[in-house]
């Protein structure tokens, strides 16, 4: 049976912490926020409402990664998955380890 490898992307990635400050987020991450795809789950505040390009919406919660896709949208990854999927790019700064 024929086997495939994935194709090789590089996206922008944030692992989110419910303490984050606006000065925390990156520019892609703050115009999700102001164009209404990102938001603040209202139930629960430490979690995050992202709407996807099918108008669903997914829920991240504290540690999990909010990547922004090469298409342009956004999505979660949990952390064990984000680990095992993604490296870092060299010539960027390795993520910031929080406690």
């Amino acid at each position: 049976m024929p086997q495939y490898r994935k194709k090789p992307v590089v996206v922008e990635a944030i692992q989110w912490q419910a303490s984050f400050g606006v000065w925390d987020l990156p520019d892609w991450l703050m115009r999700a926020v102001s164009g209404g795809t990102l938001r603040r789950n209202p139930e629960q505040r430490e979690q995050l409402l992202i709407e996807n390009k099918n108008a669903h919406m997914m829920i991240a919660d504290p540690g999990d990664w909010i990547i922004l896709e090469a298409d342009g949208t956004m999505s979660r990854c949990k952390p064990g998955v984000f680990e095992q999927t993604y490296e870092p790019v060299d010539g960027f700064a390795r993520r910031r380890e929080w406690p």
